[in-house]
């Protein structure tokens, strides 16, 4: 299933216009429309991956009565929202109602920060099982090369609702053409010559610029590696000075704008680059530069591991 795609469809059934006129940014009411479109979405969601038999139909784990909801997962409607707000919590609860049919942990005790090896003791095996567990249900393609970047429940999510926002940006800025873009379609094949249709479109998903990179933006699951590495960075970085990652733009001097000292930043980014698997050498060079430039680094770094 594309969530955002199902979600763009209720809201348009229910006001009763067509699918072109629902954007992922389109407003809803912050009360009774919010709240009843996510029901319905929610319920799409459970349905489907309960048919797939990759859920028991009476909830994530054997013997519960009804399936979770957002809220009974520690997912909430903030005041204002969008069409793109409602499918990522949808995404995120089918995720971690995924995850712990797997794994058999209560849906309620899933979080974001739980580390698959280290808190939920899956192996490399499992970890990959769970993924394709993923793949299957929600529409979710994770590459090989990107394995590396899904370590938590958290990473599941993120990656899951990057791919399904990135994918649905570049279909509506390409048209039909895109309809069938798969995880490795060369998206010059389908009207994105030089990769910045792509590149326009993940920063769409994380509401900030990104930059082009050296390695060209060729795939789906290259614009999607650059818009989770834009998160990741901004998250790391924000949590060392103590501010909300949104106040963070591509723009940002970590040394200069939020007052990190120069080898706080290059140790906290070569520790990011180590858990993703990505060569320090990205994180060394980025001292005093733009957090967009340190993006371009690290999808650089990856894309050239992912391609050698």
């Amino acid at each position: 299933m594309l969530v955002l795609r199902t979600a763009r469809g209720v809201v348009a059934e229910r006001r009763g216009i067509g699918l072109d006129l629902v954007r992922p940014e389109t407003r809803l009411d912050a009360g009774a429309e919010a709240r009843e479109v996510l029901d319905e979405l929610h319920e799409k969601v459970i349905d489907l991956i309960a048919r797939e038999e990759a859920l028991d139909p009476r909830g994530a784990r054997r013997g519960d009565r009804t399936p979770p909801t957002p809220e009974q997962l520690g997912l909430s409607i903030e005041d204002r929202v969008s069409v793109a707000s409602i499918a990522e919590l949808a995404t995120r609860a089918a995720v971690r109602l995924l995850l712990a049919h797997r794994l058999d942990v209560p849906a309620d005790q899933m979080r974001p920060e739980l580390h698959f090896t280290n808190d939920l003791g899956a192996d490399s095996l499992t970890r990959v099982d769970l993924v394709l567990l993923l793949e299957e249900a929600l529409e979710v393609s994770v590459p090989d090369d990107s394995l590396s970047l899904v370590q938590s429940v958290g990473d599941a999510e993120l990656f899951a609702v990057l791919f399904d926002r990135t994918r649905e940006e570049i279909v509506l800025a390409l048209g039909e053409s895109a309809e069938t873009l798969a995880n490795d379609t060369p998206l010059v094949s389908v009207g994105d010559r030089d990769g910045q249709a792509a590149i326009a479109a993940a920063a769409r998903a994380v509401g900030t610029d990104l930059p082009s990179c050296r390695c060209t933006c060729e795939t789906l699951k290259d614009a999607v590696r650059l818009a989770y590495l834009a998160v990741k960075v901004r998250g790391v970085l924000a949590r060392s000075c103590g501010v909300d990652p949104a106040t963070i733009d591509g723009d940002t001097v970590p040394e200069t704008d939020l007052g990190l000292d120069p080898d706080r930043t290059r140790q906290v980014l070569a520790d990011l680059a180590e858990t993703l698997e990505i060569d320090p050498k990205a994180a060394t060079r980025s001292h005093r530069l733009t957090v967009a430039a340190t993006v371009r680094a690290f999808a650089d770094a990856s894309i050239e591991a992912s391609r050698g």
